[in-house]
Parts: C-alpha cells; structure tokens; sequence
C-alpha cells in the first residue's frame, strides 16, 4: 500500500489518537529522537 493511500485509509483515526494522547506522544517521540540522535552529540557544536 503507497504511503498516500494509507494516510488516506487510516490517516483520520491516526490523527485523532495522536491528538487525543499528544503529551504521551510527545513524551514517546522525545525518547525516539534522544535515542538516535545522541551519538551524534559529541560532535555537534
């Protein structure tokens, strides 16, 4: 399924538990981007 047709089909229901959970979300997504993001620390200046 091309990513278009997705958010289509499932893009409203996605978008309202995001909403309807957004500190959670913002709080998992914060953790998500630490993660990935902090070998990279060393060398940002």
């Amino acid at each position: 399924m091309p990513h278009a047709a997705a958010l289509d089909e499932f893009g409203p229901r996605l978008y309202r538990v995001w909403n309807d959970h957004e500190d959670e979300l913002s709080q998992i997504l914060a953790g998500h981007f630490t993660k990935h993001l902090a070998p990279f620390a060393p060398y940002a200046h």
